[in-house]
């Protein structure tokens, strides 16, 4: 490999939709807190449809705990569905914040 690809090689890149009662019940900051934990960088934020969109990078064994803690912790039962999808990871997040817009 060469370059970043080198570089990003281990680190993992997920894009969630989650749906449920994820907003008005803190749901961004459960997931700020949560993924500072398990060392992700990226962002969460409220989409108008109702779903809570969450983009981050990291390394699989802290995506796994991720997932983990996600649905096992307690607003985890506030999630009906989740779709997840992986993307290439660029390396653009030095820490994981909410996004307010």
């Amino acid at each position: 490999m060469q370059g970043g690809a080198f570089l990003f090689a281990w680190m993992k890149r997920y894009h969630l939709l989650v749906s449920g009662r994820v907003q008005g019940v803190g749901f961004r900051w459960y997931v700020k807190d949560l993924a500072r934990k398990q060392n992700l960088a990226g962002w969460v934020r409220n989409l108008s449809s109702g779903q809570v969109e969450i983009i981050a990078e990291g390394e699989e064994k802290d995506w796994v705990l991720f997932l983990q803690g996600l649905k096992k912790g307690y607003l985890g039962g506030n999630i009906q569905d989740m779709e997840i999808q992986e993307e290439a990871p660029a390396g653009e997040f030095q820490n994981f914040e909410i996004k307010f817009f």
